[in-house]
């Protein structure tokens, strides 16, 4: 070894025989809990202002009802006559115009709950067809 080499080890023996050992654990250790907590708070208030927000939004712009699916419509609602033994004269039902006709049943015609008699299964798929479908259409 050279004169400088020694010079330079010496030297720092030297400091380290003088400086005072410190631990520096408890303020690492806290520093890394005041920033996890300043991130989790910060992340919670976020969440929490998108989460009452966005219904506020929506509800101010006039939203509500999704593209796509269509309104739902009145379905007309049908008397179901129950069965009887003898045949009566049909009671005419007030109509909701005036001046149509109003449907009668035909005494000749059998009595019948307006369903199939053998009605068969439609099949279904597992994306209704009034869904808008997820790729572009080109």
């Amino acid at each position: 070894m050279n004169r400088f080499d020694d010079f330079l080890r010496s030297t720092l023996s030297e400091i380290a025989e003088e400086a005072v050992p410190v631990n520096l654990t408890q303020r690492a250790v806290g520093a890394a809990r005041r920033k996890r907590v300043t991130t989790l708070t910060v992340a919670g208030v976020a969440v929490a202002a998108i989460l009452i927000g966005t219904p506020i939004a929506v509800a101010a712009a006039g939203g509500g009802s999704t593209p796509g699916t269509p309104a739902p419509s009145p379905s007309p609602s049908v008397a179901v006559p129950s069965p009887s033994p003898s045949v009566s004269a049909p009671v005419p039902s007030p109509s909701p115009t005036k001046g149509a006709p109003t449907p009668s049943p035909s005494p000749s015609k059998p009595k019948t709950s307006g369903l199939p008699d053998n009605p068969t299964p439609t099949p279904t798929s597992a994306y209704p067809s009034n869904y808008p479908s997820p790729s572009p259409s080109r």
